[in-house]
């Protein structure tokens, strides 16, 4: 990462937290609503320069079918790897998604899933711009609130 990045990512870091007070400090639902989603977009922002930095793909999104959790992991120059080089592992509860360039190797590790997924079904499929790691959900129409165990913990506590 060059210094312009580290400034930037310094940059929208502070911009998150004072979204952040900005938030807790809206009285408005509409207000709150159109805030909320500035953080969201901010916070993803900053985990894709930081993802960039240490070699780990971003997650840059989420969305699921009654039968998939999809996850779209942002990575550059894919043109220089063909399908083989990406390598996934799956278990109940975690995945983890290696993606082997000439000169480094890229790896998302979630260890714990807010849910079970099936392992066998479960796959990567490499797109143009994006990887796109498909969690087979075991209970199948079950909505994910959320993707990581953490996450929905975090959500109980607030609700």
């Amino acid at each position: 990462m060059d210094c312009g990045n580290l400034l930037e990512s310094s940059t929208l870091r502070q911009d998150l937290e004072e979204y952040e007070q900005l938030h807790k400090a809206a009285k408005r639902p509409r207000v709150q609503e159109h805030l909320l989603k500035e953080i969201d977009r901010v916070r993803r922002e900053v985990l894709s320069l930081e993802s960039k930095k240490a070699n780990k793909p971003a997650v840059e999104g989420f969305d699921q079918t009654k039968q998939y959790m999809e996850l779209y992991l942002s990575l550059d120059n894919l043109s220089e790897i063909s399908d083989g080089d990406i390598e996934a592992n799956f278990t109940n509860r975690s995945v983890t998604v290696k993606v082997h360039y000439p000169n480094k190797i890229c790896q998302l590790q979630i260890a714990r899933l807010c849910e079970d997924i099936v392992p066998e079904d479960s796959y990567c499929k490499k797109k143009s711009k994006h990887v796109v790691v498909y969690l087979k959900k075991t209970e199948v129409g079950k909505t994910w609130a959320t993707l990581t165990e953490r996450e929905k913990k975090a959500k109980e506590k607030k609700d």
